[in-house]
């Protein structure tokens, strides 16, 4: 229960980011192509974008350690990817609309496997 608690506070965190509102494009082509976007909340996205959103394969991540590297659609976690919790366990596996959908896994900060 614990950590479908923090998984589900760690995604709206990063779900409906409208990349064009909360921060700046550093590098590259922030609305449609390849870019570094940094946002004022401690974020920084590398990858691609479509119509100013996160959109096909990224890496989004935070100071406190946290990231979520795979598959975005729309600005939203979509296909295959892993979530990084700062605590150091991870989710990895299907996602659709920055929930988790389809085949995953979730693994402690020891490595210790549990299906969902």
């Amino acid at each position: 229960m614990k950590k479908s608690f923090y998984m589900v506070l760690f995604c709206s965190l990063f779900s409906f980011i409208p990349a064009n509102v909360f921060g700046e494009c550093l590098e590259g082509d922030c609305k449609e192509g390849f870019g570094i976007f940094v946002l004022r909340e401690g974020y920084e996205y590398a990858g691609e974008f479509q119509e100013g959103m996160f959109h096909g394969y990224g890496i989004l991540a935070h100071l406190n350690g946290g990231k979520y590297v795979g598959g975005w659609k729309n600005g939203q976690y979509n296909g295959q990817g892993t979530l990084i919790l700062p605590s150091g366990g991870k989710y990895v596996g299907g996602w659709k609309d920055s929930l988790p959908h389809g085949q995953g896994s979730w693994f402690t900060v020891g490595g210790k496997k549990s299906h969902r």
